[in-house]
């Protein structure tokens, strides 16, 4: 005896795959999440002697279901560094670290980068660093 199937029940069979399978892809790739805060750093209006140091605190918080390995943080310029070693975050943890950077010799805007390599679904997460130099009056110096 054989058994056929139509069109029309090779297709719902497809959509009632397609349903069961879509769900899980999703949540895989959601369950490797983090949430940077702030996303970006202001260090606004500067106005300090060249060479003193600005730090910033920023938080990294695991909003997946998995374990979140950071495994590299970078910055785009030799005058920033990163306090804080590469670690693990747990489901629902955070963890600080602190951005100090000295202040350039040049008065004017400027733009750097933190760059955030992990198991996560971006794997690599850009923290913007931006703010303005002012240049020192006579009378603050």
């Amino acid at each position: 005896m054989k058994f056929m199937m139509g069109p029309t029940t090779v297709l719902t069979i497809l959509i009632i795959l397609c349903l069961h399978l879509i769900p899980s892809c999703i949540e895989k790739e959601s369950s490797y999440a983090l949430k940077i805060e702030p996303d970006y750093i202001n260090l606004g209006n500067i106005q300090l002697p060249k060479d003193s140091i600005v730090s910033k605190e920023f938080k990294v918080r695991n909003i997946g279901d998995s374990t979140i390995y950071i495994m590299k943080l970078d910055v785009s310029c030799n005058c920033m560094e990163i306090i804080g070693q590469p670690d693990s975050i747990q489901p629902g943890d955070t963890k600080i670290y602190v951005l100090r950077m000295k202040v350039p010799n040049e008065a004017g805007k400027f733009s750097k980068n933190i760059y955030l390599r992990s198991n996560s679904k971006n794997q690599v997460d850009i923290i913007h660093v931006y703010g303005n130099i002012k240049p020192i009056s006579k009378s603050l110096k």
